[in-house]
């Protein structure tokens, strides 16, 4: 387990899932004023391994203390000074969060660990400004990234449509207002802005779609099960639509497609270059 944990431990959004794991499931589990101090704590963890955590992930705990605020579990004024605390840390960790020294020497002694080529960018990036940073990932769109992203997300429409019916039946079911509903799918795209910022646009999607998955989870789980199928409840309603032919053809259609997220954008390269010649 260990060696497998260093050995990831370059790829930070695996403990950002972790992050966001522990904060949601606390908040939704204690539903009281301990599991939002969690859930603050979490949060700040999760600003400290990465200030992008905060439109990556940190939405899910806005979603789920709305909904304990919705149905009188916690108080407004506490999400309030919940929401102060995190942005109060993200604010001090973008400030103060500088990089000591030169990045050509932080460049140097990642090189001297390893004999393999060591890319600068990541070091470079951390000096710029939001201006030069806006400009910088402006021109990593090329029109082969941008038609690639959108092949991508003309795959992924389907997986779209099944959270989006999903996330809507929950709203009926919590009896949200228009109000809250819109707002909670305004919070839920939170991610997407994160394309202005880095071109890993299908990165900031997995995000949305995972805060998406983990609020039905944790929505089916907070609900108590009602045996009586006639007996409208959430549970049930999350549930149902198994029973319909399209859940089976959109289970095969995200097996099939599966192997596209792993090497699917890389095949289509090396295809258009092999064509090239």
């Amino acid at each position: 387990f260990l060696p497998h944990m260093a050995f990831m431990s370059g790829e930070l959004d695996n403990f950002l899932y972790l992050t966001i794991l522990v904060g949601a499931c606390a908040l939704m589990r204690f539903d009281n004023l301990a599991g939002l101090a969690i859930a603050t704590a979490a949060a700040i963890v999760g600003l400290l391994i990465h200030e992008g955590f905060a439109l990556m992930f940190y939405p899910l705990i806005l979603a789920l203390a709305a909904d304990l605020v919705h149905r009188g579990r916690l108080r407004l004024q506490w999400i309030a000074a919940h929401f102060i605390i995190v942005l109060a840390a993200f604010l001090a960790i973008v400030h103060f969060g500088k990089l000591p020294g030169e990045a050509t020497q932080w460049i140097a002694a990642a090189q001297r660990r390893t004999d393999m080529h060591v890319d600068g960018t990541v070091f470079l990036v951390l000096r710029l400004s939001l201006r030069q940073q806006l400009e910088f990932v402006r021109q990593l769109y090329t029109p082969k990234v941008v038609s690639s992203i959108l092949l991508t997300l003309a795959l992924s429409i389907p997986y779209g449509i099944v959270l989006w019916r999903l996330v809507r039946t929950a709203c009926i079911y919590r009896r949200y207002s228009i109000t809250h509903a819109r707002l909670l799918l305004l919070v839920f795209a939170a991610p997407l802005a994160l394309s202005l910022l880095g071109h890993d646009v299908m990165r900031w999607v997995s995000a949305m779609c995972i805060n998406m998955s983990l609020y039905l989870l944790l929505m089916y789980r907070s609900e108590m099960p009602v045996h009586d199928p006639d007996t409208p409840n959430l549970h049930n309603a999350l549930t149902g639509w198994t029973a319909l032919p399209v859940y089976s053809a959109t289970l095969l259609y995200m097996l099939a497609l599966g192997p596209w997220g792993i090497a699917g954008n890389r095949l289509l390269s090396n295809i258009g270059s092999l064509l090239g010649r």
